[in-house]
């Protein structure tokens, strides 16, 4: 058992799990005890509550119950018990990774001397964690995976036994949340809007020379010119904290976001940096309510995907086009240019940049993402009003409705009213701060809204006593590239989108020959009932179906320019699709009516998914192909 237990453990150290320092001040289990019974295996005691891990039925109980899952690619367990469950479910192949929650450690410690799981832990087949190691982070790491997140509406977080329910509630609760929110959040940042999708691949080609044109972002990012960076955003209780801002505002480095702007400039407040990232062309207005002369000496920080309207009105300063880290541009390997965005508003990408900026300390002010006691929005001097969004609807898009909700309120005090997108914007801040940790502390001297967790909550005249520099600090200055390296960076470009043109359309081809057969196919299925239809597709059909949808999604999944460049654009579109071919993938079937009917609704979904993605790839390449830039392409 020793040796087993210190293979075990040898591997934890080598994938660097904090695990192995907690397993390391173990000498020996204490609370649990080991009876073997009579057939030799072992059953675990505990002792302080005095009753065992398993019933005496229940460990078969266990392996009956999961039958119905054999086909589940990912499991997600709550409780290590003897070990035995796990060894048995790590022996189905299909089972391509289970994730263990185990609140007790010498539980853990017990299991690894009972069995060898050294090779599947190296591999990450099998992942043990505590409560404490499932953080919102950590949850969107384990989900995110495209062949994770397509599960998300099967996922079930399993307990193991009666043991864990009955005395570890709180903590299955407290885990299950963690993963709902992590796939919530995983779904939400994919998005579901392909006019959007299709909107910012337009602005992209058609910046990518006025970008490369530009200092690059890896340049400005090593020029942090005070201790504190302060991003500004436009919440409602923006307007008390200016008369400070405007005081510290030589001391300090001001991250404005867009809509913010205007604001600072009319209470006299010049900010260092100015980011922007929304697509629409309105977001232009807050650059046209600010003169030539009010925008000398800034930074403006755009994203690649931004409107043309947004750089005819930025007239003076300094412009750096900066790309998100979306498949769309991760494509032309232009890492100097990137990537920050990861977020969904320009105050996330504000906090970003001050992370990359290499800030110890970064506060936030007007991030309220609530609504004002008063009921409104946003602050005053808005471009859009206060109240732009008002009972949900926002005035400045199309009247778009969003759901009004509750969230824990800055101070720990109650509750406050928010919306969806904002709470969606509040996720994305709190997963840089976990990624921040230990490196810049994010400070909330909002004094207001809602509660940011993982930040520290400080008034904001405080934080400026704290922190601010006791010399006025320097204007940033980013050089211009060399002709030589502009010239580099067109050349590569011009080769990205030339084999983007010629394999997509190679790609969208072998798609449409795909879909026309199955297409064929799935015609006499047309107008009858399920009955009908296992009757109307034959056996030797229905398996050259299957095995041709299975060519062509290999195909192109290992296409690289599906890969690497279109999949980020019609993640969008076929999300919802994948989530309904996970479900019918994963179905448990044990007789030969219902494997057949599992077969005709992949078929007859495969129809569909093929149809959407070779309208996405077509629309792709008539974009790229109107938009490229003349002065790559000499045109």
């Amino acid at each position: 058992m020793e040796n087993q237990y210190y293979k075990n453990l040898a591997i934890l150290k080598e994938i660097d799990s904090p695990l192995y320092p907690r397993l390391e001040i173990i000498g020996e289990n204490k609370r649990y005890r080991l009876d073997q019974t009579v057939e030799g295996k072992y059953k675990i005691f505990d002792t302080q509550l005095n009753v065992f891990i398993y019933s005496n039925d229940e460990n078969r109980a266990s392996l009956e119950h999961f039958k119905q899952y054999r086909e589940y690619l990912y499991l997600y367990l709550f409780g290590i018990a003897d070990g035995e469950l796990i060894s048995r479910l790590l022996e189905n192949a299909k089972h391509q990774q289970i994730i263990v929650i185990e609140p007790e450690i010498e539980l853990i410690y017990i299991v690894l001397h009972l069995i060898d799981i050294s090779d599947v832990m190296q591999s990450k087949r099998l992942v043990i964690l505590q409560p404490e190691d499932l953080t919102f982070q950590r949850g969107i790491e384990i989900v995110i995976n495209e062949n994770v997140r397509f599960y998300a509406k099967v996922f079930y977080l399993h307990s193991v036994t009666e043991y864990y329910l009955e005395h570890y509630l709180e903590s299955y609760r407290g885990a299950l949340e963690i993963y709902l929110k992590s796939f919530e959040h995983v779904i939400t940042a994919f998005g579901n809007n392909i006019q959007d999708a299709m909107l910012g691949l337009r602005h992209h080609v058609k910046n990518l020379y006025r970008m490369v044109e530009h200092p690059r972002y890896r340049d400005f990012i090593k020029h942090q010119n005070s201790k504190l960076a302060v991003v500004v955003s436009t919440g409602p209780s923006l307007a008390k904290q200016l008369p400070l801002l405007k005081e510290a505002a030589p001391y300090i480095t001001i991250i404005s976001v867009d809509a913010s702007f205007p604001i600072l400039v009319r209470s006299g407040i010049k900010p260092d940096i100015v980011v922007s990232m929304e697509r629409d062309e309105p977001t232009a207005k807050f650059f046209q309510e600010t003169t030539q002369e009010e925008q000398e000496g800034i930074i403006f920080l755009c994203a690649s995907l931004q409107h043309q309207a947004v750089f005819d009105a930025i007239k003076g300063g300094t412009t750096l086009l900066a790309m998100r880290p979306l498949g769309v541009s991760l494509y032309f390997e232009l890492q100097d240019y990137g990537y920050v965005g990861g977020g969904m508003s320009a105050a996330n990408m504000a906090h970003e940049v001050a992370f990359h900026m290499g800030y110890e300390k970064c506060a936030f002010i007007g991030q309220d993402l609530a609504y004002g006691k008063d009921g409104t929005s946003h602050s005053k001097g808005h471009v859009y009003g206060e109240e732009q969004i008002k009972d949900g609807i926002d005035t400045a898009d199309n009247n778009a409705h969003y759901e009004t909700i509750l969230i824990p309120a800055y101070g720990g005090d109650g509750m406050v009213e928010s919306m969806i997108f904002w709470e969606v914007f509040l996720r994305f801040i709190e997963q840089t701060i976990e990624q921040s940790d230990g490196i810049m502390e994010t400070i909330n001297a909002t004094e207001g809204g809602a509660r940011i967790h993982g930040s520290t909550e400080m008034p904001f005249a405080e934080v400026l006593k704290l922190y601010a520099l006791e010399v006025p600090k320097k204007e940033i200055h980013v050089d211009k590239i060399s002709a030589k390296e502009h010239k580099k960076n067109l050349k590569k470009i011009k080769e990205k989108l030339t084999i983007l043109l010629t394999e997509g359309v190679e790609l969208q081809n072998k798609i449409d020959t795909s879909f026309l057969l199955i297409t064929e196919a799935c015609k006499v299925f047309e107008n009858i009932g399920m009955d009908e239809a296992i009757e109307a597709m034959d056996t030797d059909t229905t398996i050259q179906m299957l095995d041709e949808i299975s060519s062509i999604r290999e195909t192109i999944m290992t296409n690289r320019v599906y890969r690497d460049f279109f999949a980020s654009l019609a993640q969008s579109m076929l999300y919802q699709q994948e989530l309904d071919l996970a479900e019918i993938k994963v179905r448990y079937v044990d007789n030969p009516r219902d494997n057949q009917i599992k077969a005709i609704q992949w078929i007859l979904a495969h129809r569909y998914w093929l149809f959407t993605l070779s309208g996405i790839i077509h629309n792709s390449l008539e974009i790229i192909k109107t938009e490229s830039p003349k002065e790559i392409f000499g045109k």
